[in-house]
């Protein structure tokens, strides 16, 4: 992945979800502008909800219902590690980017991004 632009490479986002609902579309929405100014085409941001007791399913259901690069997961329980554990277990993509939505940064995904495996 070292020499390829950023249209070429394959990058997926796993963010567990836990009672979201507050932030969650805002942050979505900044990680799309994100992925929008780095010019990625071959993405796929997968969700892990995990045991919300607020609204943050239903919104994540919507936003995956509008995206096709979204991917929705739901856990029964709430389990950080195991959110994190099946968001690999599904990401289908070269590069895998874990974020927390409260913690979405310009910064730190472009730098991700532009990593390449040794």
């Amino acid at each position: 992945m070292k020499n390829l632009r950023n249209d070429q490479k394959s990058v997926s986002f796993i963010i567990p979800l836990h009672n979201e609902e507050g932030i969650f579309v805002a942050q979505i929405n900044r990680l799309n502008k994100i992925i929008r100014k780095l010019k990625l085409k071959n993405y796929e941001v997968v969700l892990i909800e995990n045991g919300s007791t607020d609204n943050t399913y239903k919104l994540a259901k919507k936003i995956c219902l509008a995206d096709k690069n979204v991917v929705l997961i739901k856990a029964s329980f709430p389990h950080y590690g195991q959110a994190i554990k099946k968001g690999l277990e599904t990401a289908a993509n070269e590069l895998v980017i874990q974020l927390d939505l409260d913690l979405i940064d310009y910064k730190f995904i472009k730098k991700a991004v532009n990593m390449s495996p040794k």
